[in-house]
This record gives C-alpha cells, structure tokens and sequence, in this order.
C-alpha cells in the first residue's frame, strides 16, 4: 500500500471469473467461532475492505467461513476458506512461468530493482455476476467480494495474466513472477530510462506498490529465493541456515519436507540424484526406520556442497557451450559451462537423474549415450541458437560411434536424437572430466560412497559397503578381475563401481561376493524373518540369485540349507514314510477363485492374546494369508474372512475347507450364500484332501518356529507372509505376489542397488502393459496347474528305501506333543548299531544308548570341518579312547617330490576315533605292502578295490617339514598288531559297560517295584 492506505485498481482487460463445473449448486457453510479479541480484529478487517470498496454486504445464496493467518509481523491476514468451492471450480490453463527462465533472463544485469505489490489481488476485479459466489459469513454478517480474494483456485493464475498484461508495455528487462516483479539493466542511465517507463506503466494501469518492500539501484538483489548479480546466481547463505540444521527424519512427512527442501538446490548441485539416491529409497518404502549411515552421508555430503556451491555463471545467448556427461549404474548427469572473460569454463547449470530398472540393464556404451541424450535435452533451450557447441565424454567409443552408418537399436535411436544438435563428441579421461572429478572427490574424501549397502539391508544386520569391498580385496580371484577391468575398461561381464566388483548376468548388475563372505549372505537370505524365513533351497537361491553371484552358488546353497540345525529338526522333510496318492481338484483359472481356508491352533498365546491362525491360500496364485484370531468363533473366522480376502481381492466362487465347527456354521453358511460363494467341505480326518492349507500351515509354522521359536509370532506374522509371497513357488513358475499384483515386490536388500520400478507415462499405457503382462502370466499359470494335476493323477507316491550306516548322525521325531511351534525332531544321535527295522542310536559318548524305529529318524546333515594332512598314526597308548586311525590319502602322488625315489611313502589323515565330526571316516583303514617292484599297495577297509601308487609318495606331518619316513612290512605288521589290540580292548570295554547298564537297570526296577507294592485295606462293607 501508498502512505495513502489506498489500494490500487486494475484498469486492464484481465478480471477473475468463477467457473463453476456442471450440476453445481450453491454452497452454504456455518462460520467459525473465534474468541473475543480476535472477533475485534475480523470487525476492523472488515470495516478496513469496505472501505476500501473491496468488498460489500451480500445477500447470496453462497456462504464460505472466514479464517485468520498470523504474519510473521505478529498481525494477521484476512482470508476465506474456499475449500469447497474450489472442489467445484473449473481449473484454468494458464501456466505460472518457469523460475529458471526467469532467472536466466535476471543474470548478467549490472544494476537491479524489485518491486512487491499492495495487496496484489484485491487490486484485480471479479467478474460481473460472479461476485455472489465469493460470499463469505462470520458473526458480522454475510458479505462478498468485488475484488479477487485470497484463497481462490485460479486466483494466482488470473494475477500473472494481468502483469503480463502490463509487462508487454514495458522493456524486455521488466521480469513478473506474481506480485514480485524485477527490473535489470545493462547501466545506471538505461537502469533509469527502463524505472521510469516501469513505473508509469504501473501508474497507468492503476496498481499500487508497497514502498517497504520495494528496493532500487541494487547490485545484488534477492529474487525468488536467489541472489542475483552480474556474477550469476548464488545461494542466499539465509537459506543455507535451515539446511545445516536438518537431522534424521523421524516421520514420513519430515522425511518429503527434507527431500523438498534439498531438492530447490538440486541446480546447484552437480550429481544430486546420485547422492540423494538412498534418501529417495525411503519414500517408497513409507518409513524412516531404515535410516542408517548410508543415509547420514548423503545428507552430511549435501550440505558440504551447498555450502561450497558455486556460483551459477550467466548463460551469454549465441555463444558456443560445453556440455560434460557422465552415467553410473545408478544414475545419469550432465554440467553446462561456458568461457567467461578469463576464457575458463564456468558452470550454467547442473542437470541429474536417476536411472530405471530398464536403464540399469544396458551396456556401459549405451549408459555413457544414454547420458549425452539427456543433458543435451535438459539443456536444450541454451544450446539452440548457440553456435557449435561441444559435449565430452569419458567413454572413448562413442567419439566415433554416432559417425557409424550400421548402429542398430537402441544407438541408432540416440544417433537420431543426437543429430538435431550441432555439437562436436570429444573424448576427456574421467580423472580430467569436470563432473567425474566431482563425482571421484565425493568418492574419494570418504573412501567409498556408502549409498551401497551391497543388497543385505536387514531388519537387524546387514554387510556394510566397506566390509565387502574389503573382502574383495582379499580375494585372489577378484583381484584378478579388477586388474582386467583396469587393462579393459569396456569389458561386457564385468563392471567395478565405487570399488564393488559387479558382474552381469542375465543383464543384471550382480555383486560378485567373495568366497569368505558367502557363508554370511546364506545365513542373512535364510535365517532372517523378512527376507528369509528359513525357506528349502530353491526358494533361498532364487532370492539370493536376484542380486548376488559366485561359481557354485547353487551348490553351497544346497549344502547350507540342508545343513541348517534349525530346519532339520523342525521340517519332516526326509522323515521315512509313505502317503497314499491323492486326486487333485480341478485348476483354478484366475487369482481367488477359489480359495482353501483353515484353522490352526491353539497355539502359544502371542502377547496380544492371539492364539490361532486362520490359513487362506489361493489355489491359482499359493497367495498365503495367515491372519492371527483370539478365539476360533465362527463370526471372528467370517469377520476376518471378509476384512482380510473379500474387501482385498474380491468374492472367491468356492471356498474349500475342512468340516470344521466353525466352517460348518449357520454364520459361515449365510455369509457364503449373501456373497454367492459355493462350500465345499472335505472328507473328516483326512487332512491331506484339503492339503493345499495343510502344506501351508506346515511352511507357516516351521518359519514361526525357526525364526520366533514362538515368542511374538503374530507380530511377525505378516513379515513372513510377506517373505512367502515373494519367493519363488515352483509349482506355478512365479512369485505369489507378482501373479497376484502383476509386479514384484521391493525387497530390502534391492535397495543398494538403487532399483527404480518402471514409469509409465499415463495410466493408459499403463493398463495396457499389464493387461498384457497379466494375460501371459494367467496362461502359463493355468498350464503348469494343469500340468501338475495330470502328473498327479499318474504318480504314486513310492517310499525310498534309506541306507542307514554306523557312525551316521539322526534326528528323532518327538512323540509328545508340545506346542505348534516347537522343534518337531531332537537330535543329533549317532547310529551305534543297525538292527533293522531298528536303529540303536545315542546322543553322546559314554551315555545309555536307545532304540528306535527307522520310521521315526531322520538323516542329519553338518558341514564337515577341515581335517589337518598329517601321517601320524598314535597307537602308543593302550586306552582306546586316545587311539587314533588312519583314514584317508591324497591322489595322485604324482605332486609328491621325488627326493628319494628308494622310500615309498604316503600323506595321510590325522584322525581321533572318538571326534563325532569325524563318524563318517571310522570305516576306513589304510594297509601298505611293498612289492618287489618299489610299488605300494594300498587296501582300503570296507572297499573291495585295489589301488596301486608309483613310489614317488612321502610320508609326513602336518606341523612338522615334511621328511622321509620308511615303513618296512615287518613294522606295519606290529602296526596293526597294537591297532588290533586296542580294537579289542575297546570291544571289552563296551561289554563291560553293557553288562553294568543291565545291572543298574535290573537294580533300578527293583527298587521301582518295591515302591509301587501295592497297600493293604480296611474291610469294608
């Protein structure tokens, strides 16, 4: 406003209009209540805008409620709320000009003056007849606007059309952004001419200023959040105080707030998408707990750039640019520069995105044109009109690719893209790129940029960027790797990226895991509850397969899973038994058609008092749905029948389930018959005719008891539904949720890698691309059903006869009961004796050896330790519990030195008799015999084969250098001699320990016997 306290009204063409969308009907709303004191502040607002013929006293049929929004002065802004009106408004097209062109257009001006208006929009008329529809209550009254009031959807839009307006009466150097308007100038002189014809164009138009906020003849001026002067645009360092204030986030609204707030520096910043890659990560997955050190460093990097960010050189039209690109795995950037007047390179402007799960797959060729492509067509509107400009690379092929006339695909596409500029490709190492040196000190002040946490990000524990770099480095294999890539740069398979070696397969970018951090990403991918579960081989290999790879995986893989201590005693699988074969139903055709229902429990009370599961499976995708139940009431079962399957994914035609009170019910049968869904019930007591729960509530309860042991189940209970959907299930070929969603889910160790799920342009396409997807998915789905159904109906399930040996190590199945979470198998036990179809078995060396039946054990796996090679053979005790054997010999003897070609001599295995881990070698026993041609035979026990090794072979010890030993015939025979009088010492001993365990036994029951005798009664009648 002027001294005056008047305000200004627009003479031109533009007034604000109300369009209203068809069928809209006026609106009335109560006002608002406001205490005393500040209905006396609405009472002289009000009389201040009639006053001001701002507005007038209605009688429409229209009412919005005022509010009051406190300045930062203290006082306070009169306002209506338009909520609902806005809701009916017809939007307008009109665009708001783009702030970077405004601000490219201020730079490079000498002197400088900024303008605010009083009061902008109320100096703006409404249309005639619309002014009804602005009428706002409050406990002075109704009334309505003549002006354009704040709150108006279009009110902005409208404002913008009217200083356009006026700022085609003005000079070129008269910039609007709404009510803050800028004035630029070469001089002084020209600075004045341009003011003066400024405000006599703002006087004829009939606006008024607010002289307080109006400065004139300045240097530097702050304009739309930037400094700007004859330098170029800087970061106001008043804006830079917030940001280095800026902490972890701790809810998702402050996390967006902080993206948002980084993201109006993005200009500033070169690399911003990199560096920002892992904050962006935690937006899609709707939560900060995740944030970690990863995240920490990129925030702590960004604010050192902003804080050393450079100043933003004005573009001069018409003169020739640079344009430096650079493409990471992750992402895409480009730096605009241009010669100042000291002939160097100064930065325009910065441009960087991340890259999509698609774009992630091309070849390092395609990522560096890929990079070429898009900062060309972010910085298009510099470079047209420019001259010839150049582009560097750090990519050497492609200086001479884009000039090939046979590039097919995709290059061929960017070569097209390409040839609308008129640019010259020059290539510049990466060391003396301008943005790869940025992107390398970003790197290298921290050792590494830690946005990879190598695809293990866990609930609890995850490997670190630096320790699998770190063990990289130890491994011989991939160091040999690295030294290839740094002969070949350009090779195809393999791929280092801030120091992790990666390599392709598939197409995609896998971490190559050395071997000492193997056994580390098994346990992670198998025992741990969100992405592991304690799944079968398959399952566990499929997930780890996604983002890891080394020679062999499926093999360790293998070995690690049927090794696990956890799953071998909780999961029946390799128990000895037979099943009756079973006739499938007839395949399902789509997702929830019909679904299988079941009911588990009573389980450990979990601690919000949760005691059974209701299983639902559906036959076509085998999407798990467990939902925990306080009680096993037929209106709970329906309750969560409806609130978890129906209002999720539709009403299923048959729900299939056992003949179970609750399933059997008068509430389940009305819920069935209101939804039209057709029961049908399985035969009693036989709970394989309803397998497709039973097997599920089988997985569900050896995941709960692997993972939980029971202890806060239900809590878990939808981290491992989720673990279950998105693994691989082999009898349908996909992951439940992707048949289900048509699209995987983001896994947390995907993170690291920067995954981006594909965009699409509109929903159109969108649609259509899953159509599509889902068609083919369905189909190949259904076959495989199909496929399955008829080889059931063929096979029978055949029990597999067991080789049960000695020294074997067993499970026992447990025949009480305990609860549904426990282990089902205790154990291990070594076989002592076969005495089929019994096993005589025990737990320890020295403890009372048990019987049991074949049918009840189970085969245990271990992962056998490392034996030291010695040739020790230590018979120089007479106690059997130190003996020690000779078990096992490396081959060929050919490697063995040839010092003495006379002494024939062997490497053997040092072996304890009584080491459990060892229960496997016990029956092996090595004979040497020289022969009169310098041969030595040696015999095998237990094995019927000869093998004969030409006399190059040495005897030695592990710890010891290795020295020729010679074994004459006659000392081998004592050899055995005291090997055969220790077997038969130990064989005494054993009977005599026998014989005191029948002794101990037949006391035991005596004395049992005597307290049970039975007592002596009263005569009764």
């Amino acid at each position: 406003m002027r001294e005056d306290g008047k305000i200004g009204t627009f003479r031109g063409k533009t007034v604000h209009k109300i369009d209203l969308t068809d069928g809209a009907r006026p609106l009335q709303n109560r006002p608002y209540r406001y205490p005393l004191h500040l209905q006396e502040e609405i009472e002289k607002q009000i009389k201040n805008l009639l006053k001001q013929n701002i507005i007038r006293p209605s009688s429409s049929a229209w009412s919005s409620p005022i509010v009051l929004a406190r300045k930062s002065d203290g006082s306070y802004r009169f306002c209506v709320d338009y909520r609902r009106l806005n809701s009916i408004t017809k939007k307008q097209t009109y665009f708001l000009p783009r702030i970077q062109d405004l601000l490219d257009s201020a730079m490079g001006k000498q002197i400088f003056s900024v303008f605010d208006m009083s009061a902008g929009f109320h100096q703006i008329k409404l249309a005639k007849g619309h002014e009804e529809r602005s009428a706002f209550i409050c406990h002075c009254g109704l009334f309505e606007y003549l002006r354009v009031p704040f709150g108006l959807s279009g009110a902005p839009t409208t404002f913008q059309k009217a200083m356009e307006e006026v700022r085609q009466s003005c000079s070129r150097s008269f910039l609007v952004y709404l009510d803050d308007c800028i004035l630029g100038s070469e001089d002084e002189r020209s600075h004045l001419i341009d003011l003066k014809a400024f405000l006599q164009t703002i006087s004829e138009a009939g606006l008024k200023l607010k002289p307080e906020k109006c400065k004139v003849g300045q240097a530097e001026i702050r304009y739309l959040g930037h400094l700007i002067s004859a330098n170029g645009i800087r970061i106001d360092p008043k804006d830079l105080e917030p940001i280095m204030k800026l902490k972890k986030p701790n809810t998702l609204t402050e996390l967006r707030s902080l993206i948002g707030m980084l993201s109006y520096f993005r200009k500033f910043t070169p690399n911003f998408a990199e560096i920002m890659s892992p904050i962006y990560e935690l937006t899609k997955k709707e939560n900060t707990r995740d944030w970690g050190e990863t995240h920490d460093k990129s925030l702590e990097v960004m604010k050192d750039l902003l804080i050393s960010a450079p100043v933003l050189a004005p573009p001069k039209l018409g003169k020739p640019f640079t344009v430096e690109t650079d493409a990471s795995i992750t992402a895409i950037a480009g730096c605009l520069l241009q010669k100042g007047r000291d002939e160097n390179l100064h930065p325009i402007a910065y441009f960087s995105r991340k890259l999509n799960k698609h774009e992630r797959k091309y070849a390092v060729v395609e990522l560096e044109a890929l990079a070429i492509v898009a900062s060309l067509k972010n910085f298009r509107p510099y470079l047209e009109g420019a001259g010839r400009s150049t582009v560097i690379t750090d990519n050497s092929a492609l200086t001479s690719l884009f000039r090939r006339k046979d590039l097919e695909g995709r290059l061929a596409k960017y070569q097209i893209s390409i040839m609308a500029y008129d640019i010259d490709i020059i290539y510049r190492p990466g060391k003396k790129n301008h943005l790869c040196d940025h992107m390398s000190r970003y790197i290298d002040n921290d050792k590494l940029e830690k946005q990879i946490e190598v695809n293990l990000i866990k609930i609890e524990k995850k490997i670190s960027a630096d320790e699998m770099i770190l063990a990289q480095e130890k491994d011989e294999e991939i160091q040999k790797i690295k030294q290839t890539l740094e002969e070949n740069p350009e090779n195809e398979k393999y791929w280092e990226f801030k120091g992790v070696i990666f390599v392709k397969e598939k197409g995609e970018p896998r971490i190559l895991v050395p071997e000492n951090l193997r056994k580390k990403v098994m346990e992670e991918y198998h025992n741990d509850t969100l992405q592991g579960g304690h799944l079968g081989v398959k399952r566990t290999l499929e997930k780890i397969k996604r983002n890891m790879f080394w020679d062999k995986m499926g093999s360790d893989v293998n070995d690690f899973v049927r090794n696990c201590d956890a799953c071998q005693k909780r999961k029946v699988i390799g128990l000895h038994q037979s099943k009756e074969p079973i006739t499938p139903m007839e395949p399902s055709g789509r997702p929830f058609q019909r679904i299988h229902v079941d009911l588990m429990g009573p389980v450990p009370m979990a601690k919000s008092g949760y005691k059974y599961v209701l299983m639902i499976v559906d036959s076509f995708s085998k999407w798990m749905a467990p939902i925990p139940l306080r009680n096993q009431l037929a209106g709970t079962v329906t309750d969560a029948l409806i609130n978890h399957i129906i209002t999720k994914f539709g009403v299923p035609e048959c729900i299939v389930s056992d003949q179970g009170t609750q399933f059997m019910s008068t509430v389940f049968k009305e819920v069935a018959e209101l939804f039209g869904i057709r029961l049908h019930t399985t035969t009693p007591y036989h709970q394989s005719a309803n397998g497709q729960c039973e097997r599920y509530n089988r997985t569900l309860a050896d995941m709960i008891s692997t993972t939980t042991r029971g202890k806060d189940w239900a809590q878990a209970l939808p981290l491992l539904a989720f673990a279950y959907n998105t693994s691989l299930n082999l009898e349908i070929g996909q992951t439940p949720f992707f048949v289900t969603h048509g699209w995987n889910a983001r896994l947390p160790s995907e993170n690291a890698l920067n995954k981006q799920e594909n965009e699409y342009e509109n929903t159109t396409e969108y649609a259509r691309e899953l159509k599509k997807r889902m068609e083919g998915v369905y189909r190949d789905v259904k076959n495989r059903l199909e496929s399955n159904a008829e080889k059931m109906k063929r096979q029978q399930k055949l029990v597999k006869s067991i080789e049960w040996l000695e020294g074997d190590l067993v499970l026992i199945k447990r025949e009480d009961k305990g609860n549904k979470f426990d282990y089902k198998f205790r154990g291990p036990f070594k076989i002592v004796r076969v005495e089929r179809p019994n096993l005589v078995v025990e737990e320890q060396a020295g403890r009372e050896a048990i019987t049991v039946h074949m049918d009840k054990c189970k085969k245990y796996n271990w992962e056998k330790p490392q034996q030291e090679i010695t040739g020790e053979i230590d018979t120089t005790s007479g106690n059997e519990d130190e003996a020690q054997e000779t078990t096992q010999f490396s081959l060929p003897a050919a490697n063995a030195s040839r010092e003495n070609p006379e002494i024939n001599t062997i490497r053997f295995t040092h072996f304890n008799y009584n080491n459990k881990h060892n229960y496997r070698l016990n029956k092996y026993l090595l004979y040497s015999k020289m022969s009169s041609t310098n041969e030595v035979e040696l015999e095998l026990l237990g094995e019927d084969e000869m093998i004969e090794v030409e006399q190059n072979i040495r005897w030695g010890s592990a710890d010891k250098e290795w020295t020729p030993l010679c074994l004459t015939w006659e000392e081998k025979q004592k050899l055995d001699e005291k090997k055969e009088a220790a077997e038969n010492r130990a064989l005494e001993k054993r009977k005599r320990e026998y014989k005191n365990y029948v002794d101990q036994e037949r006391d035991r029951r005596k004395i049992e016997r005597g307290k049970k005798a039975p007592l002596k009664r009263n005569n009764e009648k």
